[in-house]
Protein backbone atom coordinates (compact mmCIF):
# COMPACT_ATOMS: atom_id res chain seq x y z
CA UNK A 1 0.00 0.00 0.00
CA UNK A 2 1.29 3.46 -0.91
CA UNK A 3 1.27 5.84 2.07
CA UNK A 4 -1.23 8.71 1.83
CA UNK A 5 1.31 11.46 1.43
CA UNK A 6 -0.56 13.36 -1.30
CA UNK A 7 -3.24 14.74 1.07
CA UNK A 8 -0.48 16.10 3.32
CA UNK A 9 1.21 17.73 0.33
CA UNK A 10 -2.10 19.20 -0.84
CA UNK A 11 -2.85 20.58 2.63
CA UNK A 12 0.59 22.18 3.00
CA UNK A 13 0.32 23.64 -0.51
CA UNK A 14 -3.06 25.18 0.36
CA UNK A 15 -1.58 26.62 3.56
CA UNK A 16 1.35 28.11 1.64
CA UNK A 17 -1.09 29.76 -0.76
CA UNK A 18 -3.17 31.17 2.09
CA UNK A 19 -0.09 32.52 3.90
CA UNK A 20 1.01 34.08 0.60
CA UNK A 21 -2.33 35.88 0.46
CA UNK A 22 -1.87 36.96 4.09
CA UNK A 23 1.53 38.40 3.09
CA UNK A 24 -0.06 40.26 0.16
CA UNK A 25 -2.64 41.73 2.55
CA UNK A 26 0.06 42.73 5.06
CA UNK A 27 1.94 44.58 2.32
CA UNK A 28 -1.27 46.30 1.23
CA UNK A 29 -1.90 47.19 4.87
CA UNK A 30 1.49 48.91 5.07
CA UNK A 31 0.63 51.11 2.09
CA UNK A 32 -2.81 51.80 3.54
CA UNK A 33 -1.34 52.82 6.90
CA UNK A 34 1.08 55.19 5.19
CA UNK A 35 -1.78 56.77 3.21
CA UNK A 36 -4.01 56.91 6.30
CA UNK A 37 -6.90 55.23 4.43
CA UNK A 38 -8.99 53.98 7.34
CA UNK A 39 -11.79 52.61 5.14
CA UNK A 40 -9.40 50.43 3.14
CA UNK A 41 -7.63 49.41 6.36
CA UNK A 42 -10.97 48.14 7.71
CA UNK A 43 -11.47 46.14 4.50
CA UNK A 44 -7.98 44.62 4.80
CA UNK A 45 -8.52 43.72 8.45
CA UNK A 46 -11.81 41.99 7.57
CA UNK A 47 -10.09 40.05 4.76
CA UNK A 48 -7.30 39.05 7.16
CA UNK A 49 -9.82 37.83 9.72
CA UNK A 50 -11.52 35.68 7.07
CA UNK A 51 -8.18 34.34 5.92
CA UNK A 52 -7.08 33.52 9.47
CA UNK A 53 -10.30 31.57 9.93
CA UNK A 54 -9.58 29.71 6.67
CA UNK A 55 -6.02 29.00 7.86
CA UNK A 56 -7.45 27.39 10.98
CA UNK A 57 -9.47 25.01 8.83
CA UNK A 58 -6.47 24.30 6.60
CA UNK A 59 -4.34 23.48 9.63
CA UNK A 60 -7.03 21.09 10.83
CA UNK A 61 -7.04 19.40 7.39
CA UNK A 62 -3.25 19.13 7.41
CA UNK A 63 -3.29 17.70 10.89
CA UNK A 64 -5.88 15.08 9.96
CA UNK A 65 -3.97 14.11 6.80
CA UNK A 66 -0.77 13.84 8.84
CA UNK A 67 -2.53 11.61 11.35
CA UNK A 68 -3.73 9.26 8.59
CA UNK A 69 -0.20 9.11 7.16
CA UNK A 70 1.33 8.49 10.59
CA UNK A 71 -1.17 5.69 11.24
CA UNK A 72 -0.29 4.07 7.90
CA UNK A 73 3.41 4.26 8.71
CA UNK A 74 2.95 3.08 12.30
CA UNK A 75 4.42 6.30 13.68
CA UNK A 76 3.33 8.94 16.12
CA UNK A 77 2.27 12.15 14.38
CA UNK A 78 5.04 14.01 16.22
CA UNK A 79 7.61 11.66 14.61
CA UNK A 80 6.65 12.76 11.08
CA UNK A 81 9.18 15.06 9.46
CA UNK A 82 10.12 15.85 5.87
CA UNK A 83 13.35 13.81 5.89
CA UNK A 84 11.70 10.60 7.14
CA UNK A 85 8.64 10.60 4.88
CA UNK A 86 8.33 7.78 2.34
CA UNK A 87 8.79 9.74 -0.90
CA UNK A 88 7.45 8.03 -3.98
CA UNK A 89 9.94 9.75 -6.29
CA UNK A 90 12.93 12.07 -6.25
CA UNK A 91 10.78 14.61 -8.10
CA UNK A 92 8.16 14.51 -5.34
CA UNK A 93 10.88 15.01 -2.73
CA UNK A 94 12.35 18.02 -4.62
CA UNK A 95 8.89 19.53 -5.01
CA UNK A 96 8.28 19.23 -1.28
CA UNK A 97 11.68 20.69 -0.45
CA UNK A 98 10.84 23.66 -2.69
CA UNK A 99 7.43 23.96 -1.04
CA UNK A 100 9.08 23.98 2.37
CA UNK A 101 11.58 26.65 1.25
CA UNK A 102 8.81 28.78 -0.26
CA UNK A 103 6.74 28.44 2.91
CA UNK A 104 9.69 29.48 5.09
CA UNK A 105 10.32 32.49 2.85
CA UNK A 106 6.69 33.59 3.03
CA UNK A 107 6.62 33.28 6.82
CA UNK A 108 9.89 35.24 7.14
CA UNK A 109 8.60 38.00 4.86
CA UNK A 110 5.29 38.08 6.72
CA UNK A 111 7.06 38.53 10.04
CA UNK A 112 9.18 41.36 8.64
CA UNK A 113 6.21 43.18 7.07
CA UNK A 114 4.15 42.81 10.25
CA UNK A 115 7.01 44.28 12.32
CA UNK A 116 7.17 47.30 9.99
CA UNK A 117 3.38 47.70 10.16
CA UNK A 118 3.53 47.55 13.94
CA UNK A 119 6.21 50.26 14.05
CA UNK A 120 4.24 52.44 11.63
CA UNK A 121 1.10 52.15 13.73
CA UNK A 122 3.02 52.91 16.93
CA UNK A 123 4.66 55.96 15.35
CA UNK A 124 1.30 57.17 14.08
CA UNK A 125 -0.32 56.78 17.51
CA UNK A 126 2.60 58.57 19.18
CA UNK A 127 2.18 61.41 16.69
CA UNK A 128 -1.54 61.67 17.38
CA UNK A 129 -0.94 61.72 21.17
CA UNK A 130 1.73 64.39 20.79
CA UNK A 131 -0.52 66.43 18.54
CA UNK A 132 -3.39 66.23 21.04
CA UNK A 133 -1.09 67.12 23.93
CA UNK A 134 0.19 70.12 21.99
CA UNK A 135 -3.30 71.25 20.98
CA UNK A 136 -4.59 71.00 24.52
CA UNK A 137 -1.32 72.14 26.10
CA UNK A 138 -1.20 69.03 28.24
CA UNK A 139 1.86 68.92 30.46
CA UNK A 140 3.18 65.71 31.98
CA UNK A 141 5.15 65.99 35.19
CA UNK A 142 7.03 63.25 36.95
CA UNK A 143 7.95 63.07 40.61
CA UNK A 144 8.91 60.46 43.13
CA UNK A 145 6.96 59.92 46.33
CA UNK A 146 8.53 59.18 49.73
CA UNK A 147 8.60 55.43 48.94
CA UNK A 148 10.54 56.03 45.74
CA UNK A 149 7.63 55.27 43.38
CA UNK A 150 7.41 57.22 40.18
CA UNK A 151 4.25 59.30 39.88
CA UNK A 152 3.32 60.77 36.55
CA UNK A 153 0.59 63.32 36.33
CA UNK A 154 -0.87 65.13 33.38
CA UNK A 155 -2.33 68.53 33.75
CA UNK A 156 -3.95 70.67 31.19
CA UNK A 157 -3.22 74.34 30.98
CA UNK A 158 -5.89 76.57 29.57
CA UNK A 159 -5.84 76.33 25.80
CA UNK A 160 -7.16 78.41 22.99
CA UNK A 161 -10.17 76.09 22.83
CA UNK A 162 -11.09 76.80 26.45
CA UNK A 163 -11.30 80.59 26.08
CA UNK A 164 -14.67 82.20 25.73
CA UNK A 165 -14.66 85.00 23.16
Amino acid sequence: MTPAIEPVIAAVTAQKTAYGELLRLARAKRETIVRGDIEQLDDILAAEATLLHQLGHLEQSRSQASQVLADQLGLETAALSWPNLPWQSAEQRRAMEQLQADFAGILGDLQQVNEVNSRLLTMHLDYVHELMDTATRTVETTAYDAAGNLNRTKSQAQSLFDKVW
